[in-house]
């Protein structure tokens, strides 16, 4: 049993200074400076989300990968779905969040109440965009922590064979 709950091993603060210290000036860090080995601290608290038609003002984002942690939080596995087929209840908040951070081009940490299975849930989020070829933003990286001693199972081996991909 694992405690999703923010500890040292799996800081969403860390996560953000990881980042921080991969950016290059002016630019954002690679998802290959993000490899399975480097975020084993957060092996099923994260998403990886493609931004598609990152030239539209208002882009959509398809989930490529869901942790399990997440995925048994919310009762779904939420991976190759775009926001935008959630229902609107879910979808609105999200798109918000992952808009806001694919425009900024900045770390974006959101605490507050994520609605779960028709309950909330006390969270800590935090989104990364990155680039994959160097300069426009086409991923995000996001991190999740219940805050509050909420536990559930994780298979981690089944998380970094989805994660490599």
């Amino acid at each position: 049993m694992t405690d999703p709950s923010p500890s040292p091993a799996n800081s969403l603060a860390d996560l953000a200074g990881r980042w921080e210290r991969l950016r290059p000036e002016g630019g954002l860090p690679t998802r290959a400076d993000f490899p399975t080995e480097a975020l084993r601290p957060w092996l099923g608290n994260l998403m990886v989300l493609e931004v598609v038609d990152g030239e539209a003002e208002e882009p959509d984002f398809i989930y490529r990968l869901h942790g399990t942690h997440l995925t048994t939080l919310w009762g779904r596995d939420l991976t190759g779905l775009r926001v935008t087929d959630l229902p609107e209840e879910e979808a609105a908040p999200l798109l918000r969040e992952y808009r806001e951070a694919f425009h900024s081009r900045a770390p974006l940490h959101i605490p507050g109440r994520q609605m779960v299975r028709k309950d909330y849930l006390r969270v800590e989020k935090l989104i990364l965009p990155l680039t994959v070829k160097g300069i426009e933003v086409e991923q995000l990286l996001v991190g999740m922590n219940a805050v509050g001693g909420y536990a559930i199972q994780i298979d981690a081996t089944a998380f970094a064979m989805r994660l490599r991909g």
